[in-house]
């Protein structure tokens, strides 16, 4: 399995797109995004979140799957009313991955590079 995400912070909203291949087509795949103390270093761990918990504005998105397993990413998240952000901005994160949205199982995890 291979994705590539990327992420266009020029203002709001925050743009994110992505493509995948190796996908189970009859899976339902999610993306979140991890702070600065997710570093890569190698493996499942890469994607912990620093404090043990799993908080909305990690959401990234929900992937497309096609027939053939590729999939597709197409996400815009906003900043909330009164100032708060539903996504951790990609400038202060490190990792992001495509997990299986019914188990949790982490299929991939990423550095940013």
């Amino acid at each position: 399995m291979t994705a590539t995400i990327n992420f266009d912070d020029d203002g709001i909203p925050l743009k994110i797109r992505g493509h995948a291949s190796g996908l189970d087509p009859d899976g339902t795949y999610i993306s979140l995004i991890y702070d600065n103390g997710s570093v890569d270093i190698g493996g499942g761990a890469a994607c912990l979140p620093t404090d043990g918990s799993i908080i909305d504005r990690m959401f990234v998105g929900v992937w497309k799957v096609l027939p053939n397993g590729n999939g597709i990413l197409r996400a815009t998240n906003l900043e909330l009313a009164g100032g708060g952000k539903v996504y951790v901005c990609p400038t202060t994160s490190k990792t992001v991955s495509v997990t299986l949205a019914i188990t949790g199982d982490l299929v991939a995890c990423g550095v940013e590079g």
